[in-house]
């Protein structure tokens, strides 16, 4: 369970950094309105 769980996780990263390579500009970009969003969505939850 806890392999499973090690790999999907290695995965997602992967994908991620691979965007990252690929697209620079284009993926942070994204990155930094989704974590923004996580952030303004947590604040507003638990104020």
């Amino acid at each position: 369970e806890q392999l499973k769980t090690i790999q999907y996780l290695g995965a997602v990263l992967g994908t991620i950094g691979g965007f990252v390579i690929w697209q620079p500009l284009l993926s942070l970009s994204v990155l930094a309105v989704i974590g923004g969003t996580i952030y303004l969505t947590d604040r507003a939850l638990f104020q």
